[in-house]
């Protein structure tokens, strides 16, 4: 069986070190990529390009539905659903600002932050009749994207992957 894959050297991954180096941090331009559900591709898979930015660094765990908290960084990054498991890339362009000022880096980094995991919603209630005058629809909770999507770092992702059970 012939198999078409790539893999991602560990040092394409977002590390403290790059961090430190590259100011990476709130407001690091971040990009995702993956597969829109609803146009997915007839003869191959088409991936879209999601583009945002970090909304909050890893330095406190996240809550989540199903798993509690969790190690993950915040972005905003127009998240959807259907994209959980795609990888989140930070880009440090070649003109960009550091301690306040213009500078041209020596390159431009494409980088691993880690893997979406989910996004948040607000959970509206259709309880005005006077603002909803189909009665049928009355109670029933709208869901709206926040547009914030929790991103699992890749550090934890590694630690997953290297499980004894798993290798």
């Amino acid at each position: 069986v012939r198999m078409d894959h790539r893999f991602i050297p560990i040092e394409a991954f977002v590390t403290n070190e790059r961090i430190e180096e590259e100011d990476i941090g709130v407001g690091t331009e971040v990009y995702i990529t993956g597969l829109f559900k609803p146009h997915a591709g007839w003869a191959k898979n088409v991936p879209i390009m999601r583009v945002g930015v970090i909304a909050a660094m890893d330095e406190e765990k996240v809550n989540t539905r199903e798993h509690g908290l969790i190690s993950a960084y915040l972005s905003e990054a127009r998240s959807i659903g259907g994209l959980n498991g795609s990888p989140v890339l930070t880009h440090i362009p070649l003109l960009r600002i550091k301690d306040k000022k213009f500078e041209f880096a020596e390159k431009t980094y494409v980088s691993v932050l880690g893997l979406i995991h989910a996004h948040y919603d607000i959970h509206e209630s259709r309880l005005d009749a006077a603002l909803e005058p189909d009665a049928a629809s009355k109670n029933q909770p709208e869901h709206i994207n926040m547009g914030i999507a929790v991103v699992v770092p890749w550090y934890d992702i590694i630690e997953t992957l290297n499980v004894p059970a798993l290798l």
